[in-house]
């Protein structure tokens, strides 16, 4: 009898040990739902758990597979995505695969190692519903400094991956690429004055997001930096920025009013396209340039005054301003592309436009 108790006292031991390995514990009315491998290229380095409260536990070591948001199927827990609240990484596993938790709609919270590095921002790409972003305070690559719930990355005080409850500290320099994308619950956010930098679809999808400012500073405006952000209504733009990407406001369909910068010298593709409620804009003598479809579906803006310095307009570039009454410009050496005004319906009842623009209105040369 003395030996089978010591032999259950020694199991119990065991299992306490095993399970503090693990560092995973587990509640009396919790259980695994779901199980598999992470690894990359499917190696069995990296194993995950899900349980039934939407945790999910990631252990083992070494760099996680890579996925895409085109093949959704392929990653691992493709089938809980909906399930998962917190993601729990176990120190050990080196990086997060691309697009490992990507569209996790009800994603709470991540906790990164100190073992952990990451890729931009794409791996928490569309996390609308995050809220808490902890960093392991020795990680030596990333941190989250002044807990405040982003990854930062620390040798160049870029901001890779915020949340809608980020506060970006004042020593950041820099919005990485995917920053903030997708998160629809950002309400508002305050950039502060070390910025000089906007990068790559950094607010896009922030659908939400109402009013930002910009500070002086800032020099350049990455492409679809605030796409699709269809509840900005105002924003203001310093006259430090000299460059504003392709389709960097594309889509902000409440946007009513913006002023560019004198030392713009281009207006980028589809840069303001589908500013539906946008009434003004005034382009600066410092642009020579208006890219394709810069201005497509800006259908109230009813006013526009092309300065001199302008010498290209690219094609589309004010397609489908329906209301457009007014079009004022002087330098008539300007190359223009085709479709600049297909659908500018006012415009076109215009018989003094018609006739002044004549020429421009029969182009069959496309520009790029």
């Amino acid at each position: 009898m003395k030996k089978t108790k010591r032999i259950i006292s020694v199991l119990l031991v065991i299992c306490m040990i095993a399970v503090m390995m693990t560092g995973i514990v587990y509640a009396d009315d919790t259980e695994i739902i779901a199980s598999g491998i992470c690894g990359f290229e499917g190696k069995d380095n990296l194993t995950w758990e899900l349980d039934s409260k939407g945790n999910l536990f990631i252990t083992g070591s070494g760099d996680m597979n890579n996925y895409s948001l085109d093949s959704p199927a392929e990653n691992p827990w493709n089938d809980f995505r909906s399930q998962i609240k917190t993601i729990n990484i176990s120190e050990g596993a080196i990086n997060l695969g691309w697009y490992a938790f990507a569209d996790f709609s009800n994603l709470e919270s991540i906790t990164i190692p100190a073992s952990m590095t990451l890729p931009e921002g794409e791996a928490l790409y569309h996390c609308d519903n995050l809220k808490t972003i902890i960093v392991d305070e020795n990680n030596t690559v990333y941190d989250s400094r002044n807990d405040c719930n982003a990854i930062i990355e620390t040798a160049t005080n870029t901001l890779i991956a915020g949340c809608q409850n980020t506060v970006i500290p004042a020593s950041v320099t820099s919005i990485g690429n995917y920053a903030f994308s997708g998160c629809s619950s950002l309400e508002s956010i305050m950039i502060p004055e070390g910025v000089t930098s906007i990068g790559n679809y950094a607010f896009s999808g922030c659908s939400s997001l109402e009013n930002i400012t910009i500070p002086e500073g800032v020099t350049s405006i990455g492409d679809n930096a605030f796409y699709g952000c269809s509840s900005l209504k105002s924003i203001t733009i310093p006259e430090s920025v000299t460059s504003i990407g392709s389709s960097a406001f594309s889509g902000c369909s409440s946007l009513e009013n913006i002023i560019i910068p004198e030392d713009v010298i281009s207006i980028d593709n589809w840069a303001f396209s589908g500013c539906s409620s946008l009434e003004n804009i005034i382009i600066p003598e410092s642009v020579t340039s208006i890219g394709d479809y810069a201005f497509y579906g800006c259908k109230s803006l009813t006013s526009i005054r092309i300065p001199p310095s302008v010498e290209t307009i690219c094609n589309g570039a004010f397609a489908e301003c329906r209301d457009l009454r007014n079009f004022e410009m002087t330098n008539f050496g300007v190359n223009i592309g085709v479709k600049v005004f297909d659908g500018c319906e006012r415009l076109l009842e215009d018989s003094t436009f018609v006739e002044r623009m004549g020429k421009f209105l029969n182009s069959t040369t496309s520009i790029s």
